[in-house]
C-alpha cells in the first residue's frame, strides 16, 4: 500500500520534476532568536527524511496519528499520504473530504469543531494574498466550515477544545522517531489558533489577536482557581503555533515590465510561539522563522507532494502576483495585491506563450468580469499537449508563489486555486502574453 502511495505521489509530481525543481534549502531572517537545528543536518537532508517517513506508514498508520485519542468529530475517508489521497487535482482532495449533509446535520457543535480543526485542506487559508480572503474560500468550498460559522455555540465549543487539552497544549512536544508523525501533532495547536484568530469566532470579550491570545493564556494557566501573568523576561522559544499577522513596513509605486503602474507593501510578519514558561507570546521576525517555514512546507509536501523551489519556501516578502507581474528574483520585497495588465495582450488557454501568465479568477457560474477578482497569478513555463490532438493544449508546467507558501512548480489542478463545482465557485482563468 505504501508503494502504491509513492507511485501516485510520484505521478503527480513528476511536471515539476521535470520542469526542474528541487526540495528547498531555508535562510532564516529574522528580529529574534528561535530554536535552531544542528548545524550538519541540512535542511533538504530534512526534506527527504520527512518524505521517507511518510512513505513508511501505512494507511492504518497514518490515520492513528492523524487523529488525536479523545477525537469525536467526522472521520475523513481519506487523508494526506493515504494511498486513496487523489495527488496531482486539488478539486478531488476538496471532494474526498466533503462531509455528506445528513452527517453534518447529526454533528454536534463540539464534535463540529475537531471536524473543521482536522480538515485536511484547511491551512489552505494562507495560500491567498490575505487570511481573510483565503478564510471565505475556503468556507465556500468546504460545507464544514460554513456550518460551524453557522452555529451560535462555536466559539464556546471551540475553547472548551483547549480546556479539555490544556495539558498537551502547554506540554514540551515530543519525539516519535517520524517526522510526519511529529508534524502532525505539532499542526493541532496551529488549528486552534487559525480558528480562534479569525473575525468569525470573535465575541464582544474576544475581539481582537490580543485578546484571543489573553485568552489562550488564561487557559493555559488554569490550576487551582490561579492565573500567571505574563510579565516573566526570562524564557525562550519552545515551539512555534502559527501565523498571527502581517505587519506593514512600507508602501510604494512599483511598476511592471511594460511599465504598467502598481501599488506594493513590504512586510514583516508576527508569529505566535509558546515559551518556556507555558505562555504563548507573539514574536516578530523579518520574515517566517524556519520553525515557520517547515510547518507550512510540510502541509504542502504532504497535500500536494511538492517542495518549494530550492531557496524559495514560505515567505512575506512578495506574494504571486509580484512573482509573476513585477519580479522573479528572491531578494524581491514587494507584495502586490492589484496587478495591471497595461501592455499585456489577452490569451487564450491555446495561444498563450511559455512566458506568458495565467489568473485563477473565483466566479459565480463561469462568468468573468470587471469586478470578479483575481486570486492567483501564475507565469507558464511549458506547455503540454494531448497526446493524439497534438496541436491542442491540455496543460502547463508553471511557476509560483503560493500566498505565504513558497514558490513552486506545478500543473493546472496541482495547486490550491483549482476549483471545479458546477454548483458553487469555479476557478476559471485569465490568460495574457
Amino acid at each position: 500500500m505504501a508503494r502504491k502511495r509513492l507511485t501516485k505521489i510520484i505521478a503527480a509530481v513528476i511536471v515539476a520534476m521535470i520542469a526542474g525543481a528541487i526540495v528547498i534549502c531555508v535562510i532564516h531572517n529574522s528580529r529574534n532568536k528561535e530554536p535552531v537545528a544542528k548545524a550538519e543536518e541540512t535542511t533538504c537532508d530534512r526534506d527527504a527524511e520527512f518524505a521517507a517517513d511518510l512513505e513508511k506508514l501505512t494507511d492504518s498508520e497514518i490515520e492513528a496519528a492523524y487523529y488525536p485519542s479523545n477525537y469525536t468529530g467526522f472521520r475523513y475517508s481519506s487523508l494526506p499520504g493515504m494511498s486513496t489521497w487523489p495527488y496531482g487535482n486539488h478539486q478531488n482532495m476538496v471532494d474526498v473530504c466533503q462531509i455528506p449533509e445528513e452527517v453534518l446535520e447529526q454533528l454536534s457543535t463540539s464534535d463540529l469543531v475537531q471536524t473543521v480543526m482536522f480538515y485536511p485542506l484547511l491551512d489552505d487559508i494562507y495560500a491567498f494574498d490575505s487570511v481573510d480572503d483565503g478564510f471565505e474560500i475556503v468556507k465556500d468550498h468546504f460545507r464544514g466550515l460554513a456550518e460551524l460559522c453557522a452555529r451560535t455555540d462555536r466559539v464556546e465549543c471551540l475553547y472548551n477544545w483547549l480546556r479539555d487539552n490544556r495539558e498537551w497544549f502547554a506540554s514540551t512536544p515530543t519525539t516519535s522517531g517520524n517526522l510526519y508523525v511529529d508534524y502532525l501533532e505539532k499542526s493541532q495547536r496551529t488549528r486552534f489558533f487559525l480558528l480562534a484568530n479569525r473575525e468569525a469566532f470573535f465575541t464582544e470579550e474576544i475581539n481582537s489577536t490580543e485578546a484571543v491570545i489573553d485568552a489562550v493564556n488564561a487557559i493555559l494557566s488554569e490550576s487551582n482557581g490561579e492565573t500567571r501573568e505574563d510579565n516573566s523576561r526570562d524564557y525562550s522559544l519552545v515551539e512555534y503555533i502559527d501565523f498571527v499577522s502581517l505587519v506593514q513596513e512600507s508602501m510604494q509605486t512599483v511598476y511592471t515590465p511594460r511599465g504598467g503602474p502598481m501599488d506594493a507593501k513590504t512586510y514583516s510578519v508576527a508569529e505566535l510561539w509558546l515559551c518556556s514558561d507555558n505562555v504563548c507570546r507573539t514574536i516578530f521576525f523579518n520574515d517566517f522563522s524556519s520553525a515557520a517555514k517547515t510547518s507550512m512546507k510540510n502541509f504542502m509536501y504532504s497535500r500536494f507532494g511538492l517542495n518549494p523551489d530550492s531557496g524559495r519556501g514560505a515567505s512575506v516578502k512578495y506574494n504571486c502576483h509580484s512573482y509573476a507581474w513585477y519580479s522573479t528574483s528572491s531578494s524581491n520585497p514587494n507584495w502586490i495585491e492589484i496587478f495591471n495588465t497595461t501592455n499585456y495582450t489577452t490569451a487564450t488557454m491555446q495561444s498563450v506563450n511559455v512566458g506568458g501568465i495565467i489568473v485563477y479568477c473565483e466566479s459565480y457560474g463561469g462568468n468573468i468580469g470587471p469586478s470578479t477578482e483575481r486570486k492567483h497569478s501564475a507565469i507558464v513555463t511549458g506547455k503540454i499537449y494531448h497526446p493524439v490532438q497534438t496541436n491542442t493544449v491540455t496543460d502547463f508546467t508553471m511557476k509560483s508563489k503560493w500566498g505565504m507558501y513558497g514558490l513552486y512548480t506545478h500543473n493546472l489542478a496541482n495547486c490550491p486555486y483549482y476549483y471545479y463545482d458546477s454548483t458553487n465557485y469555479v476557478s476559471d482563468r485569465l490568460y495574457y502574453n
